[in-house]
């Protein structure tokens, strides 16, 4: 275990003090606290120079920018998430050729993702614009979470399920529809 440890940190560290001899291994006058503190000066030096990083990069990114990245990139994500997902709807409702098991499970993913695009997405494009949620009630905010959750463990779900489709069919064409 103390060798485990003085290969973790640095041997210059103890070099200095004599505690690390020239094998790598620690002599008889080192204790647990000597090696519990220069965890903690190690941790603290971590800590610190992460803290120094995020504080610098954060200063030096526009926030402003961003939100309105993100607000752009929400209004496509609406536009084609919902477009998109219907034209696919229209073409496998309209082309028999198209009414298969796997293109009835494109068709669940469809309906989820129309669902999460044109309901659930409005909502973070206008907290986006706004800076605040839209919604007081906490009821509201609640059902709204339930509600990404849900969309999102059914999405991977279909996702799954058309995996496995693909699997069967592919390596097991017999047991396949």
């Amino acid at each position: 275990m103390i060798e485990a440890v003085a290969t973790s940190i640095t041997s210059s560290a103890f070099d200095n003090r004599g505690n690390f001899d020239s094998s790598g291994i620690f002599d008889n006058q080192v204790n647990d606290s000597t090696i519990m503190g220069e965890f903690e000066n190690t941790t603290d030096y971590i800590v610190t120079s992460a803290i120094n990083f995020s504080v610098a990069t954060t200063s030096e990114v526009d926030v402003s920018a961003m939100r309105l990245l993100g607000i752009v990139i929400g209004i496509i994500d609406i536009f084609a998430g919902t477009s998109g997902n219907l034209l696919t709807l229209l073409a496998i409702y309209n082309n028999k050729r198209l009414q298969t098991t796997f293109h009835i499970f494109i068709a669940n993913l469809c309906v989820i993702d129309l669902l999460t695009a044109s309901t659930m997405m409005p909502f973070n494009v206008t907290s986006y614009i706004k800076q605040e949620w839209p919604f007081e009630n906490d009821f509201t905010c609640s059902f709204m979470a339930f509600s990404y959750y849900c969309c999102g463990y059914t999405s991977i779900v279909c996702l799954i399920t058309i995996t496995v489709n693909r699997y069967v069919g592919v390596c097991h064409p017999k047991h396949s529809n």
